[in-house]
Parts: structure tokens; sequence; C-alpha cells
């Protein structure tokens, strides 16, 4: 069980411009569980974007972590999106594309980070420097072949002290008009997201750090 809460700056979190505020919560009854979160725009940005961005991810605890079966999404007034997975058939279902065979270990966009974490507190001697890790990643229409490159231990410097956090950086895939994802799991937060960082091509940066 657990809830937390991030600020989601316009450049780095440094720079305090704040545009909005993500609330995630996680519940489980040592079976099952649920991730949640929900996002909304604050001050002058909230003028233009009024509606809350949600993501939900539910599904089973395994000796692996995290086993999604369903993952939806939805942006507003926008129609929710989603996705599930039959782990007996071994199939992921989009909605209006076929069906793909299930890749093990394979994490939606909201488990995925989670999953991380709970990858370096039980194998912590895969995430040493330098290391890759594979995390497959069911997005809304396809697989992909997720890598991190752990890039070590680092220390973040931030308004309610120094947070000492393990700095991964997402590889693969990288097209050119991916942006570059960055996250940083806290040792003190027992190996949860604290923050997380992306930077498009053209240099905007969207940087997400921990409030509580």
């Amino acid at each position: 069980m657990g809830r937390w809460q991030f600020s989601l700056y316009y450049g780095e979190y440094t720079g305090k411009l704040q545009i909005a505020s993500l609330d995630y919560s996680i519940e489980h009854d040592g079976v099952n569980y649920h991730l949640r979160s929900e996002g909304r725009a604050v001050g002058i940005v909230s003028l233009l974007y009024s509606g809350v961005l949600t993501q939900d991810s539910a599904g089973t605890l395994s000796e692996n972590g995290l086993a999604p079966r369903r993952y939806t999404e939805k942006r507003g007034s926008r129609p929710e999106r989603s996705l599930s997975v039959d782990a007996a058939s071994r199939r992921v279902n989009f909605a209006g594309k076929e069906p793909e065979t299930l890749v093990d270990g394979a994490q939606d966009r909201l488990s995925a980070l989670v999953q991380l974490g709970l990858m370096a507190r039980a194998m912590p001697q895969r995430f040493v420097k330098g290391s890759v890790i594979a995390l497959p990643e069911l997005t809304l229409g396809d697989i992909e072949k997720s890598r991190y490159l752990s890039l070590g231990d680092s220390v973040l410097d931030t308004e309610n002290g120094p947070l000492r956090t393990l700095h991964l950086e997402r590889t693969a895939p990288r097209g050119k008009d991916d942006p570059k994802i960055e996250v940083w799991l806290g040792y003190d937060q027992i190996m949860r997201p604290v923050r997380i960082r992306a930077t498009e091509p053209g240099g905007r940066v969207l940087d997400q750090l921990v409030v509580r």
C-alpha cells in the first residue's frame, strides 16, 4: 500500500516552473495489485488544460513482481484507451489491432517504473553502473523491447534535503523523434521512482520530482 506525489516542471526541477501535479497510489492484497496515477495542470497552465490524465494498471503479484492484466489511460474528455493481457493464452489484446504474443516480464506504461524498483531491490547486482536491464513494455498498440542503462548512484539536491538515488536511462527504443527518458530510484524510498525526466530532441525538458 502506498501513495506518493510528484510535481511536474517545465525545464529542470531546480527552475521551479511547475506546470502539473501527479498523484500515484498502489494497493494490493498479496495476490492482486492496482496502480493508479492522476495528473492535473496547475498555475497558469490550468487555464489552458483543465482535464485530468488518469492511468490505471491492474494485475497480479508474482515471484517476479508485477504481472499486468489490464491497462487504461484517459486524457481529459478524450475516449479511454486500453489494453488487456490474457496470460493463459499468452496474448496481449489491443483496441483496433490484432493481438500479439505476450513477452515474459512485459509491463505497461504505469507499472514499468515500479517494476524497475522491485527488480533493483531484489537483484541489485543487475543494476551496477554500466549494466543494461531489459524490460519489455506494453504500449497502447505494440510491445517494445525497452532497455535501461544503469548510470550508477547519484544524489539529488532538493528543498526537502538530499535524495540518494540510482540513475537509469532508457536507451531503447530510441528513434530520432523519441525523447530521452531518465529515471532515478530512491534508496530511502524503497527504490520507488523519485525523479523522471524527459528531454525531447529539440531540447524541451519535462521533469518530475517527488514531493512526498
